[in-house]
């Protein structure tokens, strides 16, 4: 069984990753309402 603290300890170093990815410009964070839109408009792109 997998204990709660090397889940914790799973997340600390993925959210490091995340971190670091953002301060060394490797991915860019998107607007929530801009990530919508995008994701409504690829949804609506397959339904037509």
């Amino acid at each position: 069984m997998i204990e709660q603290a090397q889940i914790d300890a799973a997340w600390v170093r993925e959210l490091g990753s995340r971190v670091d990815d953002i301060a060394s410009g490797k991915v860019e964070l998107l607007d929530v309402d801009e990530s919508h839109a995008q994701l409504r408009a690829e949804l609506a792109a397959r339904h037509e």
